[in-house]
């Protein structure tokens, strides 16, 4: 019976805390539709797509 609480508890928390991860570099509120948003006022960002 622990077992399956504590199977159930850490899938229950996993569901929880991934629905409210998004990350912000240089900003204390990064935009609510983004995962990623990264201010500055002098360096860009270049993501490169492999096919």
């Amino acid at each position: 019976m622990k077992k399956i609480f504590t199977i159930a508890a850490m899938v229950f928390a996993t569901a929880f805390f991934s629905q409210t991860g998004n990350v912000g570099i240089n900003t204390s509120t990064p935009n609510a539709n983004a995962v990623l948003d990264i201010v500055s006022q002098t360096k860009g960002f270049c993501l490169n797509v492999w096919p």
